[in-house]
Order: C-alpha cells, then structure tokens, then sequence
C-alpha cells in the first residue's frame, strides 16, 4: 500500500473534489485523477504490514465488515434506535 505525502490527506481529499466541482473553465480539473495526479503526491515506500500480525487484520476486517454490512442491512434498526435516542425518546426498540 502506498500513503499519501501530505499531514492533512483528508483536507486535500476535499479540495481535490472542490476543483473537480469548479471545473477546467474555472481553473479547475474535469477528473478526480487528474486532479489527483496534479494536487497530490504519493509516497515512494510502500507500507507493508508485518506478517505475524495477520490474524488480527484478518479478525478485526471481519468485524469492520459486519458492522458496515449492518448499518445498511438487517441491523438498520440500530440507526433508528440511535434517531430516536437522539430525539428524546427513553426506550430503544
């Protein structure tokens, strides 16, 4: 894997969009990649992880996909819950 060159990637993730929105005819760029190619830059040492730490990556991406899978599947009451917590309510269905 190879990381981005910058402190604040995800600042410039957002104005790599704001000049794709503005455009080439406002001194923008028309793609995300283009703007990317010109905007960013990408280290030149990959990140490796280190083998005997697998077990755990593959443990914890199993439960990072359960609970991205739930909050749009079967598990969508949960956001309701959390909705109606926010609103207020006492009880949790």
């Amino acid at each position: 894997m190879f990381v981005a060159e910058c402190e604040n990637a995800p600042a410039l993730g957002s104005a790599i969009f704001g000049a794709v929105a503005a455009g080439g005819a406002l001194n923008g760029y028309e793609t995300v990649g283009e703007a990317a190619k010109h905007m960013g830059r990408i280290s030149k040492q990959p990140i490796r992880p280190a083998p005997e730490n697998a077990a755990v990556y593959d443990r914890l991406y199993a439960l990072y996909s359960k609970l991205h899978d739930g909050f749009g599947g079967d598990a969508g009451h949960l956001m309701r819950s959390l909705r109606d917590l926010a609103a207020g309510q006492r009880t949790v269905t």
